[in-house]
């Protein structure tokens, strides 16, 4: 738990504000993650990182998502 939220509550949060798609009665429909393109993934990373600074979270090693990221891709056995 941090800042008094879990994990888990954290990541839905962060998918309705950045990665929501429709609102049905009673659900929320998002895109998830594991399905996200690089690029859209990129940018969901983006918008959450750019949210946590804009709301004082203090987010060590921040860094703009551009040519200096890379990303590691792991091969499914």
């Amino acid at each position: 738990m941090h800042f008094g939220v879990s994990p888990g509550y954290m990541h839905e949060f962060l998918l309705i504000k950045f990665a929501l798609i429709d609102i049905t009665p009673g659900e929320y429909i998002v895109e998830s993650t594991t399905g996200m393109t690089r690029d859209r993934f990129a940018m969901f990373v983006e918008q959450c990182w750019q949210w946590g600074i804009s709301q004082g979270v203090p987010l060590e090693n921040y860094k703009h998502i551009g040519d200096n990221i890379k990303f590691k891709i792991i091969k499914k056995e």
